[in-house]
């Protein structure tokens, strides 16, 4: 599959985890979704998170994910 204009393959880890570090047990706190609209297959998706805070034992942060 060709790769639309304006996206490029990621060759590294996201901010996100190097923000967390190495994989680990995760637990949820709280997870809300909202759906706007549908993807389809074939479609891309391009994903943006934004970290609100981190601390200690929390990371609170919104992702978004965008056909």
């Amino acid at each position: 599959m060709d790769i639309p204009a304006g996206f490029k393959p990621i060759r590294r880890a996201s901010p996100f985890n190097a923000l967390v570090g190495p994989p680990k047990s995760v637990v949820t706190a709280s997870l809300t979704i909202d759906y706007a609209v549908s993807a389809k297959v074939g479609d891309w998706l391009e994903v943006r998170t934004d970290v609100l805070k981190s601390g200690g034992r929390l990371t609170f942060a919104n992702c978004y994910v965008h056909v």
